[in-house]
């Protein structure tokens, strides 16, 4: 999972500070786009929105702030709430075809 990982954190990346840390912006981003490719438009923008800065509010208490690693583990717990998948197997095709979504991309999933 972490070479995946690696390509969403890759993606985002640019909104992150000297520090390495992801920006409120950069993370409102990326939240934004992962509800976006899970649900598409059955949540409206002021929702979606909505959603991310209960997510960012949340994470900074829990995290401090967004580093690579931490964005590893509010990936995993993202992909994890919109799923039911106790294979990997899946989880890992549904990370591959979720980045896919967000960036536009069509990279083959390496099996």
């Amino acid at each position: 999972m972490k070479e995946i990982f690696k390509f969403f954190w890759y993606t985002f990346r640019t909104y992150a500070n000297n520090n390495d840390e992801l920006s409120r912006d950069g993370y409102m981003k990326f939240n934004i786009s992962i509800q976006r490719a899970i649900v598409g438009n059955q949540l409206s923008d002021d929702d979606v929105e909505f959603n991310a800065e209960v997510d960012w509010e949340h994470d900074l208490r829990v995290y401090g702030a967004i580093d690579e690693s931490t964005f590893y583990d509010v990936l995993f717990e993202l992909i994890e709430n919109a799923v039911n998948f106790a294979d990997p197997l899946y989880y890992t095709a549904f990370a591959w075809t979720l980045l896919n979504a967000i960036a536009g991309t069509s990279l083959l999933i390496p099996y």
